[in-house]
């Protein structure tokens, strides 16, 4: 694995017929390219898992499959980088964000990954090393950015996992997300999925 110093990168949205996702320069790291489907087949009542992949010739191949669409969710869901499934898991009856926060272990390692501000700014640890990644204020709705710094140490497993996990719904792990979700639940039993992703 490379390491690296400390650097800072943006990720900007991009929409195509057939796919949606993130694109940025990560430092060392090169190009990478996050790919999603553009939208659902419609009339299907019976839908297949959504599947978001990272590409990069620097990043390890990562897949986050999802029984939600839009937005993925981090229930019922599954994470492989570079074939070996990680293990997601989060304190969903805590009160504060920190509390809530998701670990991530892969391999040897042990991730934190919290929502400082819901939706805005997302922060992904393990010893020594963490990356950031922060949405950017816009001129339009449409146009969205975000921007990373990752840390001295940082690796390619590191920014991969960051920058996957951000196109993730993380609302459960905040107190916010979780009591929205709770009202939601009981007024909308089963709200139907399918739609194109938007930000």
């Amino acid at each position: 694995m490379e390491m690296s110093d400390a650097f800072t990168f943006e990720l900007h949205h991009y929409r195509m017929k057939k796919q949606t996702g993130f694109e940025g320069i990560i430092g060392p790291f090169g190009k990478v390219l996050t790919i999603r489907p553009g939208s659902r087949m419609p009339g299907r009542k019976s839908l297949p898992a959504a599947e978001l992949c990272l590409q990069g010739a620097h990043m390890p191949e990562v897949r986050y499959r999802s029984d939600s669409f839009h937005p993925l969710s981090l229930e019922n869901s599954s994470l492989f980088i570079d074939g070996t499934r990680a293990a997601l898991d989060f304190n969903r009856r805590a009160f504060r964000n920190k509390s809530r926060a998701l670990t991530v272990t892969f391999r040897e390692r042990s991730y934190t990954y919290t929502v400082v501000r819901t939706d805005r700014t997302f922060v992904l640890e393990r010893p020594g090393v963490n990356v950031t990644l922060e949405r950017a204020e816009t001129t339009t709705r449409r146009s969205v950015k975000y921007v990373g710094a990752a840390s001295d140490g940082a690796d390619e497993v590191d920014l991969a996992l960051a920058i996957v996990l951000k196109e993730v719904d993380t609302s459960p792990l905040t107190s916010i997300g979780a009591a929205s979700a709770a009202v939601n639940a009981v007024l909308s039993p089963r709200r139907p999925e399918g739609g194109d992703y938007s930000d």
